[in-house]
Formats: C-alpha cells, structure tokens, sequence
C-alpha cells in the first residue's frame, strides 16, 4: 500500500512559511506507519447469526424485567395470526365507537400493530371510497350520455312512417 500526500508550494515571500509547514507536515507523515486492513472481515453470515443471538438475548432480558415489574402477560415474540385478527377487531371498534377504552395496551409491540391495522384498515376504505366514486362516475357518464341520445332523438322530424303509425322507431 502506497501513500500519496500532496502539497502546494508556492516560491513567493509572502508564502514560504506556509509552504515550509506544508513541507514539514509531507517530512512527518511520510514516517507514519500504514496498517491497512479490511474493516469488515466477518461475513454476513456470522454478522447475522452474531445479530440473531444478541436479539435473543435481548428478548430473554425483557422478559425477565417483565417478571420482576409484574407484566407477566407480555410476550416478546412475533404476534400470531390470531392475535392479529383480535387486533384488528379492536381497532375496527375503536373507529366505531371512538371509545379508547376498547383498547388496553399491553407493550409497544401491540401499539406498533395497532398502528399497522390502523393503516391497512385506512387503506381499504380509501379504494372502497375510490372505487364508489369511480363507480358513480361511470353511471353519471352513462346516464348523460343516455339522456343526450334521448333528447337528441325526440328532435328529429318524424318520418312518413311513424307520422301515419304515430309510432317511433
């Protein structure tokens, strides 16, 4: 591995002491000794697996300060799909009813799933909305579109045919 340093010197009076320096700091760093070496040597492997049991360390830790403060409810795993669904229900009743008491909350965990079932909840009222407004769209296209043929044929001159029938078409 090589160093380069780079140094701007100029030969003006007004500049030579800054240039001495400048030659100076280049005499010093040139002795400074380089150990180069990759600074990710491990391979992402063994920086996952290293990440997989510090989070289960981590997981075994919370679950034993929440034996000691007395939350022996809290679970520190991921939510079941049954625990989902009652999330969700619950944040369906909340957007009913407004009432917050319909939602105890047990961790940050649950108040992090609520927010997703808030969002996704939000989300489908959002293309049911979209797709009733396109939906009346059409029909108001239809029926416009209807009543303008409509219109547009009762102005015609009668035919010999429906004059003498008094029937159109």
């Amino acid at each position: 591995c090589q160093t380069v340093v780079l140094a701007n010197v100029r030969t003006e009076a007004e500049h030579v002491a800054d240039s001495l320096s400048s030659l100076q700091f280049m005499e010093r760093s040139i002795s400074v000794p380089v150990d180069s070496h990759p600074v990710f040597q491990e391979g992402v492997d063994v920086v996952l697996r290293k990440q997989e049991l510090e989070i289960e360390l981590l997981r075994e830790e919370l679950a034993a300060q929440s034996i000691l403060f007395g939350n022996t409810d809290a679970t520190h795993e991921a939510f079941t799909q049954t625990e989902v669904e009652r999330l969700r229900e619950k944040a369906m009743d909340f957007l009913e009813t407004g009432d917050p008491a319909t939602i105890k909350i047990d961790s940050l965990r649950q108040v992090r799933e609520l927010f997703q079932q808030f969002r996704r909840l939000h989300m489908e009222q959002a293309e049911e909305l979209t797709g009733k407004i396109e939906e009346m769209r059409n029909y108001s296209a239809t029926s416009l579109s209807t009543s303008h043929l409509t219109s547009a044929t009762s102005d015609l001159p009668a035919t010999p045919a429906t004059k003498e029938t008094g029937q159109e078409g």
